[in-house]
């Protein structure tokens, strides 16, 4: 059976990985995991986060980057094969908005 991994860009970073099989396939193109591009965005255009999940197939590459937090499983089955810690992703507190929350709280 084939294993797949259904993830998404981390809001914790702005790190673009590369989706391999895009950039294996003949001929490549240049795509990043969980970002699209957009044309409008800045003089050249630029990438935006996407909002829905991307599924890949199980690669190590991929694995790694989830581990890291430059990509976040989308789904309980994803963080269990990436040995990481799945919390939905409505739930998760980026680091900005911890810190807006101390500076608050502080004054």
């Amino acid at each position: 059976m084939k294993k797949f991994l259904k993830v998404m860009a981390s809001e914790e970073t702005d790190a673009l990985f590369s989706n391999l099989e895009a950039l294996l396939a003949s001929p490549p193109s240049r795509r990043y995991v969980g970002w699209k591009f957009n044309a409008e965005v800045g003089e050249a255009g630029g990438w935006e986060r996407k909002e829905e999940p991307e599924t890949l197939p199980y690669r190590h590459e991929y694995v790694k980057a989830v581990r890291e937090g430059d990509l976040v499983p989308a789904d309980k089955e994803t963080a269990k094969l990436c040995g990481v810690i799945w919390c939905p992703r409505q739930e998760t507190t980026s680091k900005k908005k911890v810190e807006e929350e101390k500076l608050t709280f502080n004054t």
